[in-house]
């Protein structure tokens, strides 16, 4: 054919002489090439045909472009994944979560990884658990820190597309709302640790002005949430919204692990509600 091809693959097969296609596709290999060369011999069977496919290994797999596109990727040398919207390029077909997080900088201990599919849903991924890259298109790997600092602030203002995605992966109804006080989101029936009475709320996280170059922060529910087991829970007060009150959780990002406009959004501090919410419970 004339074309260079990093290996060869023989097969044989009994039957007549026959064309075979330009193009194929293994479990390992994209074949680039098929060349056909073909030996009669004497038989009962009659003829035998000697088919070569000449193929080649894909060199990098691209999983943010096939996450976002759903398709799913291919065995390949090396693939392409994002991690906090940061490129890596890994020469291994597994990965663990403990060694996408240490791609970031992050520790395990501190920080949780999520990965983004296709359609905006969300899969928490553990330290220990292995991804198999070549399984799915992961459109990006996200980190969020475990801890929240108990104390005081506050804000309101408009969603991005990438928060609008998110919150139509969750499962729960969602909306928008505005008052006086600025613009929130909030999450019917969400639901709580075991450790909770009530076991679902309305979460409810307000927007500020200039979001996302300003962050989010806490979160606010209702009805109001207490431990089954009668134990006090710290930081809490009051926040009227739209004629209601809500129990407000002062629940903040530690000094060390600023908000990053570029990184985070809605996904990544509902992580961030999730950890401190386990933390309480926990504690």
């Amino acid at each position: 054919m004339g074309v260079p091809f990093a290996c060869r693959l023989t097969s044989q097969v009994t039957a007549e002489p026959a064309g075979c296609s330009d193009t194929a596709q293994s479990e390992h290999f994209r074949v680039v090439g098929v060349q056909e060369s073909v030996t009669v011999t004497e038989g009962e069977h009659g003829g035998k045909v000697v088919v070569i496919r000449e193929v080649v290994l894909i060199e990098v797999e691209d999983l943010e472009h096939h996450g976002k596109h759903g398709t799913k990727p291919q065995r390949a040398k090396s693939y392409r994944i994002v991690v906090d919207r940061q490129p890596h390029v890994l020469h291994q077909h597994e990965v663990t979560g403990r060694q996408i997080l240490q791609l970031a900088g992050k520790a395990p201990d501190k920080f949780t990884l999520t990965e983004k599919l296709h359609g905006g849903k969300r899969v928490r991924i553990e330290p220990d658990d292995v991804v198999v890259l070549h399984d799915h298109g992961v459109e990006r790997f996200e980190t969020a820190p475990k801890s929240a600092s108990n104390g005081d602030a506050g804000f309101r203002g408009p969603l991005t597309a990438d928060d609008a995605e998110y919150l139509h992966s969750t499962g729960y109804s969602w909306h928008v709302a505005q008052d006086s006080g600025g613009w929130a989101v909030i999450l019917k029936g969400y639901r709580l640790p075991a450790a909770f009475v009530p076991s679902e709320v309305d979460l409810m996280v307000r927007v500020p002005p200039h979001y996302p170059a300003t962050p989010l922060d806490m979160f606010n529910v209702t009805p109001q949430v207490r431990r089954a087991d009668g134990r006090p829970i710290a930081c809490l007060s009051v926040f009227p919204f739209q004629g209601q009150t809500w129990q407000q959780w002062s629940r903040h990002r530690l000094p060390g692990d600023p908000w990053v406009p570029s990184i985070d959004g809605l996904a990544t501090h509902m992580a961030l509600v999730e950890n401190a919410l386990a933390a309480d419970a926990a504690s």
